[in-house]
């Protein structure tokens, strides 16, 4: 199957502008959707054939929006929004969440991700993620009382939970339920911040969660195919094509997930890489110095401000993200974008 699908991907790759034209939109879009269907099956056990799949996905839909077709152009700014929530689905989930305010104090912490991960330290992709926190207490007695906190969903129930539950045999009488909260229709794979509900009013208030950092290795935090999508765009200059001379109202209104992709990913650059923690047992390096934040020039940074070090820098050169991409630019392209889309001619 993997063979079948990266020879349909090298064919597409060569194919000639005016075979793209004879093609039913339809029938290329059937033919994308089940190809990403299947790499996303494989995601969790072949990440790089994922990335291979990405990278081929947004090589054709460059090819698909700069061509001289009206058509093909249309077609392709519906990949791109199709890229852009695909993208998303593949983001790792967040290696930490902090826990805060829980009337039941001692929920309160750094909860860390041990969900399954491959054998580079990735979070497999397509699995349920879940955080643990370790807990110690000294009884009247004097000893010394460790219990694991696991934050987890579960599917069955519809429900998140911040329990302590017993990993070998879950469910039983021993299990001690503190929080919980409905998942959402759309069944998000990580928890949600607000709204949490007590078990006994006995633990009210209810906590309140942040997410903070990636599950990746050391180094890999920008290497995602979100990062990868919005390298993409800048360097190919998406946005111009959009405030060309041949602009048209119908590409302007499909840009407009581009934009607000772009301007999430910036929003991004401002929020810290590591946990926000005073701990003095915490590496160094998981230390956040709210002070830089404030010093930092609002909306003035590039995608590149997320790597951590210059050696970080350098072993992603391949992204090449240099160049400078600021809300406030996005804001006034979409100004500008929904300007002229409002004069374009439907020729």
């Amino acid at each position: 199957v993997m063979q079948i699908c990266k020879s349909v991907m090298s064919f597409l790759n060569k194919v000639e502008e005016s075979i793209l034209k004879r093609q039913a939109n339809i029938t290329l879009s059937l033919i994308l959707d089940d190809l990403r269907n299947i790499f996303h099956k494989v995601a969790a056990n072949r990440r790089k054939e994922l990335f291979a799949f990405y990278e081929f996905w947004r090589s054709l839909t460059l090819k698909l929006i700069s061509s001289k077709s009206l058509p093909l152009r249309l077609f392709g700014w519906k990949q791109v929004g199709k890229l852009i929530d695909a993208s998303s689905e593949t983001k790792p989930p967040p290696r930490y969440f902090f826990v805060e305010g829980a009337g039941c104090s001692f929920v309160n912490g750094q909860y860390e991700y041990s969900g399954p991960v491959d054998e580079e330290g990735f979070a497999r992709l397509c699995c349920e993620a879940r955080y643990t926190l370790t807990v110690t207490d000294v009884l009247p007695t004097g000893e010394i009382n460790r219990k694991t906190l696991t934050l987890f969903r579960c599917i069955k129930r519809k429900l998140w939970y911040l329990s302590k539950i017993d990993e070998n045999q879950a469910w039983n009488d021993d299990d001690s339920d503190y929080y919980t909260h409905k998942a959402n229709a759309k069944a998000d794979p990580l928890p949600p911040s607000d709204d949490w509900t007590s078990c006994d009013s006995l633990f009210d208030p209810p906590p309140r969660l942040h997410r903070n950092g990636l599950m990746v290795p050391k180094g890999e935090e920008f290497n995602t195919i979100e990062c990868q999508l919005a390298a993409w765009a800048i360097d190919n200059k998406i946005i111009d094509q959009i405030l060309g001379t041949s602009v048209h109202r119908e590409i302007v209104s499909r840009s407009k997930p581009l934009i607000k992709f772009l301007s999430s990913m910036r929003e991004h650059d401002q929020k810290p890489a590591f946990p926000l923690e005073t701990d003095s047992s915490m590496p160094a390096h998981h230390v956040h110095d709210e002070a830089s934040i404030k010093s930092q020039p609002q909306g003035e940074t590039s995608i590149k401000t997320r790597f951590q070090d210059e050696t970080s820098i350098k072993s992603h050169e391949s992204l090449d993200l240099s160049s400078s991409l600021t809300t406030t630019d996005l804001a006034r392209a979409w100004k500008a974008c929904t300007s002229k889309g409002s004069t374009a001619t439907t020729s």
